[in-house]
């Protein structure tokens, strides 16, 4: 049996994570809250609580502007709550409110029902290899991208 190379093995992954992601994304709810960067914005602020617009970016793999737009529909539809920062009336602090939390579970509710009836047919052990995988998936790229943030951080000036 002829082994593909790392390199291959590699793109085959990338491959599959994308049609991976396709597929979740295919299944998302209709609502112009479906855009997963407004559903990241609110899983976001519900496990860290109320923070700084401006401190966002930092935070969420989103640009100003994009979190922007969603913090002021978001905000519209009653789903966050915008309020002036008391230390810095120029900033403004977000937080999501009880109806922004009910929204992200109902969207929680409906993917994991998605994948509940995706993998019927799955055995028990397949399912705990691939959660065991995609963990570690997830816990590497995250090692990798702080070890590569601290690799081009520039030197201190003195």
């Amino acid at each position: 049996m002829v082994h593909a190379n790392k390199s291959d093995q590699s793109a085959a992954l990338f491959l599959s994570l994308g049609g991976f992601l396709r597929a979740i994304h295919a299944n998302a709810r209709a609502d112009e809250y479906a855009d997963k960067g407004a559903i990241k914005l609110l899983a976001y602020l519900d496990a860290c609580g109320i923070q700084r617009l401006s401190d966002l970016p930092k935070e969420i793999p989103l640009d100003l502007s994009t979190i922007s737009r969603h913090c002021a529909s978001l905000t519209r539809d009653g789903l966050l709550d915008r309020t002036d920062d008391p230390n810095d009336r120029r900033a403004a602090l977000i937080n999501i409110t009880d109806a922004g939390r009910e929204h992200l579970e109902q969207v929680r509710t409906e993917k994991t029902a998605l994948l509940k009836d995706a993998t019927t047919h799955w055995s028990q052990e397949d399912i705990r290899d691939f959660i065991r995988l995609l963990d570690r998936m997830a816990e590497d790229l995250e090692n990798f991208s702080k070890t590569e943030r601290d690799n081009h951080r520039p030197e201190s000036i003195s």
